[in-house]
């Protein structure tokens, strides 16, 4: 029996809908949740054709560890998760997989990156990511591409396109794609709570390899409360 959300402290973020499939995640029925922390990601489709193709099928390779995060592209042919790859190691680092329904072929899109991202979602084109990852005391959001593999590229760790910073500073959150060169996010710090802002993504241009990013705040409650406040070093004993 799979369970979902996964406790205790499952919620939306473990399973995900397209017109065609559902796809989440649950502890591995066949192991002792008590010594594993292996969850299993399962695909079912919505429309199934027989009483066994409705049954949830597991597409991980099934001794991984822990995942997490798991989200299909918006047009439905593609799915990604965050796995960890050892079974029982709770600090081990997430890895970006993904699935091509098609044709059944499964990859890890971030095997040479040294980052754990804590959330994914896709594009609206599908063909690449957005992650929110720690890095230098920031949650920071990257762009990953990820194009369709061909050949040998859906099993080879090389030759990957590596994510690329768009934020630098802050603690980004909520990251949502309006388009494929805009994102709806919050973003909070030590020194003020949550705004939502708007990030325009604008294509590399020789001899930078990085996209431009341009960051556009929408609304503040506490911008003139902000202004107004002062901490006293008067006020502070030491």
């Amino acid at each position: 029996m799979q369970e979902c959300p996964v406790g205790p402290f499952g919620g939306a973020s473990d399973f995900a809908f397209s017109a065609t499939h559902l796809l989440f995640h649950a502890k591995d029925p066949h192991v002792n949740p008590a010594w594993h922390t292996r969850t299993q990601v399962y695909l079912v489709p919505l429309a199934p054709r027989s009483g066994a193709d409705a049954k949830p099928r597991a597409i991980t390779v099934g001794t991984q560890g822990a995942c997490s995060s798991p989200v299909l592209s918006p047009d439905g042919k593609r799915a990604a998760w965050l796995e960890m790859r050892e079974d029982g190691y709770e600090a081990d680092r997430n890895r970006v997989m993904v699935y091509e329904l098609d044709t059944g072929a499964r990859w890890g899109a971030t095997e040479g990156w040294d980052r754990s991202p804590a959330s994914i979602v896709w594009a609206p084109s599908g063909d690449k990511l957005f992650l929110q990852a720690e890095e230098e005391g920031h949650v920071k959001v990257f762009q990953l591409d990820v194009p369709v593999p061909s050949g040998d590229e859906a099993t080879a760790a090389s030759g990957k396109p590596s994510p690329v910073t768009l934020t630098t500073e802050h603690t980004a959150a909520a990251v949502h794609p309006l388009a494929d060169n805009l994102l709806l996010l919050t973003w909070n710090s030590l020194t003020g709570p949550s705004q939502l802002s708007l990030i325009g993504i604008k294509a590399p241009h020789s001899p930078n390899p990085n996209p431009s990013v341009a960051l556009h705040p929408l609304a503040s409650l506490t911008k003139d409360l902000k202004a107004r406040k002062a901490l006293s070093l008067s006020l502070i004993h030491i």
